[in-house]
């Protein structure tokens, strides 16, 4: 039996609550016209919403306790050491594997965590830079060669550094989305599959770096709004892909988290130190860092001085080195702290926080980890913000939250901030900072991302959460989800 083929654009941190307005106002005129014709709702991100634990999510319809990738970085606790994650430590089949078993041709485009890529019935154009990105190889020079100015990722944060304006880093964004969307329809014209899976991360680069007047609440429409214009170039290269489908195919479109205005920063490796269960080096020089860092969390301005010169320092770095994105921003991390995780004393420490308010315990026996599991969860709870409320709405404890046989392999405990509006330090703040932070008015993930679906095969379907899409997706197929989804 042939089936209609399939066309998934993911579109990296689009929200639901700003979609819905600008759909309402004809905006988006492209997703409001396939909404009318289809679904559109809310779709639930993971806890917390990061997108390298809701990307995998989405395309194996299992939890991180069962797919294995918990963000980022895999910790190491024996060790107290992180790799980077990739490809490899995905422990569940994914949509693309099941199609291409059932004899679907499926083709990736910048899909997170499908570096290196794997062969497949079809083709890859993994999320890197290195020399082979793709499957088949090939394709890796033929893109180059024709399309030289081809990247997956913009880093605003080395442009912002550079001195770059919010107008300068939009028009980058969207140079950028224009050249990846055309790269995308041409991989579907002369390699034409049954499934695709094209990722989009505009939308997200965005949100983080510039200040947007309707996600801060301004409900006066301004035509300028970075946002706005990058979700109505999105909404265009939509609809350039709904004009690229036969009369019998279909569309999904969804994003991996939603996006809202930063209220603040929980440093939270600064609060473990200040308790005792961080641990640093009694050398010289960190007693000298230690008393650096009092000063600057007492004194404003001089936080603020050091802040100038540590960028400028930063600034000049970038102007002269292009690494890999990963490594790229754990070197920013590392160089603006000024406590550095060589400063860490890890075998006096009890836990230590690693980004999107994941604890990770030292490695112990089981009872001891349960006690102080509960400890600092209690303690946590019991914290206030500075006007005197509550700003952590929960203290998750990773085995009620996602059970699955890599819980041992995943963070003890996650901290959920109230609406996920509070950045999560993952350095040691400033050495000494307090524990809340006033920050920007910047981007922030939310749980709130989006799904339309057009075109035949979906029914009535109405999706909660990332957990339910590849189910929906095998289903159109004819297929059954794969055990543990």
């Amino acid at each position: 039996m042939k089936h209609s083929r399939l066309y998934v654009s993911g579109l990296d941190g689009a929200d639901e609550h700003l979609m819905s307005r600008w759909m309402q106002r004809g905006l988006l005129p492209h997703r409001q016209a396939l909404a009318q014709a289809g679904n559109f709702g809310c779709l639930k991100s993971t806890i917390p919403p990061d997108t390298l634990v809701s990307w995998p999510s989405i395309y194996t319809g299992a939890n991180p306790g069962y797919h294995g990738i918990w963000g980022s970085y895999h910790w190491n606790r024996p060790h107290q050491s992180a790799q980077i994650v990739s490809a490899e430590y995905c422990s569940m089949p994914t949509i693309w594997e099941i199609l291409n078993e059932a004899g679907f041709t499926t083709g990736l485009f910048q899909v997170p965590m499908t570096y290196p890529p794997r062969p497949l019935s079809g083709w890859i154009i993994a999320p890197s830079m290195q020399p082979v990105f793709t499957y088949p190889e090939v394709l890796s020079g033929h893109i180059r060669q024709r399309f030289p100015q081809y990247r997956f990722y913009l880093d605003l944060q080395k442009r912002r550094l550079q001195g770059a304006s919010d107008r300068e880093m939009l028009s980058a964004a969207r140079d950028l989305l224009h050249q990846q969307a055309e790269v995308a329809r041409t991989l579907i014209k002369e390699h034409p599959c049954d499934f695709y899976f094209l990722i989009l991360q505009a939308t997200d680069w965005i949100s983080h770096k510039v200040t947007s007047p309707a996600r801060d609440g301004d409900e006066e429409q301004r035509e300028d709004d970075p946002l706005l214009l990058i979700y109505q170039d999105t909404d265009r290269v939509v609809g350039s892909f709904h004009n690229m489908m036969k009369d019998n195919d279909a569309l999904l479109v969804l994003s991996d988290h939603g996006s809202q205005t930063c209220r603040g920063g929980l440093a939270l490796n600064s609060w473990l130190l200040q308790n005792g269960y961080l641990q640093l080096k009694n050398s010289p020089r960190v007693m000298v860092k230690k008393w650096i860092g009092r000063i600057l969390s007492h004194y404003p301005w001089t936080a603020r001085t050091a802040k100038r010169f540590w960028s400028s320092n930063l600034r000049r770095r970038c102007d002269h080195q292009e690494t890999d994105v990963k490594q790229n921003a754990a070197t920013k991390q590392e160089q603006v702290s000024l406590i550095k995780k060589d400063d860490i004393a890890w075998e006096s420490s009890r836990a230590y926080e690693t980004g999107w308010g994941k604890i990770w315990l030292a490695h112990g026996d089981a009872e001891s980890r349960v006690i102080l599991r509960k400890e600092i969860a209690q303690r946590l709870m019991d914290e206030h913000g500075p006007r005197g409320t509550g700003f952590i709405a929960e203290v998750h404890e990773i085995a009620d939250l996602y059970p699955g046989p890599h819980i041992d392999t995943g963070p003890d405990l996650i901290v959920e901030s109230t609406d996920w509006a509070y950045i999560r330090y993952t350095d040691i703040a400033s050495g000494l900072a307090r524990f809340v932070n006033e920050i920007p008015s910047v981007g922030i993930h939310s749980r709130d991302g989006i799904y339309l679906t057009y075109g035949e095969g979906w029914g009535e379907l109405k999706m909660q959460d990332v957990f339910d899409v590849a189910p929906a997706i095998l289903r159109r197929y004819g297929l059954s989800p794969a055990r543990n989804i």
